[in-house]
């Protein structure tokens, strides 16, 4: 990697191969050349000149996105040059959106760094990735630029692929990550990931950052020892936990419930075609078509014996030969069809058995 020096020549030869000539008098063989040659404001064809603004430079905004030199005219995305990037643009649409509506309601406009109408963030904590191979994501000041800036920094680097959670991304992972410390506040002063996927780290560096950042300038805390009648040798107190969230609920029908700030969501899916639940790690079977076919049904009427001390009292006959054969205890019972309009035989139980098919 070269810094600071410029190209003088640049060569192709007939196999593709790059060679590049700087002006420190070194040659360099690449595979191929990219030659950026940067943006400009799109601001030509606007009228700007009619309101007393240059066309074609970048329009000077506060960080209500209110263009310098105006009380009307707003401006947000590329065209201020705060930050060239598309998530940064819709950060100071809402800014403006919101700063607009206060201005045209009369409602208090709250200006102060990271406050509810500006983009404060344009100026020390924009995200940022190169998608390179490998990635380079960062935000916030570099080691550089704090220093620059008379920050009291300290410097933390780690190698990304000492992370337990590297070697599940993907085997022999290799990457980089530092941060830049503010020690008299106490925050993330910047980020710097080089690395497969990095992209996906910036958002706990972001978070850190901008929590600390947005609730003022905060004071380094006081050692216990430094505190008036404090005894140093005595164990602190454990920070209070924090508070669960209490959710009311119209169907909450034994009132006010306090739940756990993790919450568990169930979705469920009223398909009579679906087939039904199933743990995972079961083989998923097809959906049963749903029956469009009218439902046949037929009836048999069955009687069943009764054992001897449920039948009613009968007059002996030696002579009625129809009268049925009793069970002897123990045995079991038989069932045979008859007409359903038929009485049922005397020492019978009746039933019916109803087929839909």
């Amino acid at each position: 990697m070269r810094i600071g020096v410029n190209p003088v020549r640049v060569d192709r030869s007939e196999d593709g191969v790059v060679t590049t000539t700087p002006d420190d008098g070194t040659t360099l063989v690449t595979d191929e050349i990219l030659i950026s040659t940067g943006r400009r404001a799109n601001t030509i064809d606007l009228g700007l000149d009619t309101i007393g603004i240059t066309p074609g430079e970048w329009l000077t905004v506060d960080d209500t996105m209110l263009v310098a030199g105006t009380d009307w005219l707003y401006a947000v995305g590329d065209v201020n040059g705060r930050a060239l990037l598309t998530h940064q643009g819709k950060y100071q649409a809402r800014a403006a959106g919101e700063v607009i509506a206060a201005r045209i309601t009369g409602t208090p406009v709250h200006d102060e760094p990271w406050g509810d109408h500006v983009a404060t963030a344009d100026h020390g904590a924009v995200p940022h990735v190169i998608f390179t191979d490998p990635e380079v994501a960062g935000v916030g000041l570099t080691e550089a630029q704090a220093r620059a800036q008379g920050l009291n920094i300290r410097v933390v680097e780690y190698e990304l692929g000492w992370v337990a959670g590297a070697k599940l991304h993907a085997d022999g992972y290799e990457g980089h990550a530092k941060l830049v410390i503010d020690e008299d506040h106490h925050i993330i002063a910047g980020a710097t990931f080089v690395g497969q996927d990095v992209a996906e780290l910036l958002h706990a560096a972001i978070v850190g950052k901008c929590q600390s950042a947005g609730s003022g300038t905060p004071s380094p805390p006081t050692p216990p020892s430094a505190r008036s009648g404090s005894d140093s040798s005595k164990p602190t107190a454990a920070p209070p936990k924090p508070p669960s969230r209490t959710i009311n609920h119209p169907q909450n029908y034994e009132g006010t419930k306090t739940i756990p700030t993790k919450i568990t969501i169930v979705i469920v899916i009223d398909n009579s075609a679906a087939p039904s639940p199933r743990r995972f790690g079961r083989k998923r079977t097809a959906p049963q078509p749903r029956r469009t076919a009218p439902w046949t049904c037929t009836s048999t009427a069955t009687t069943t014996p009764q054992q001897p001390s449920q039948l009613p009292p009968q007059e002996s006959s030696s002579s009625d030969s129809s009268a049925p054969a009793l069970l002897s205890p123990g045995s079991s019972p038989t069932l045979r069809s008859h007409n359903a309009s038929d009485a049922p035989p005397s020492g019978t139980t009746q039933g019916v058995v109803r087929v839909c098919q």
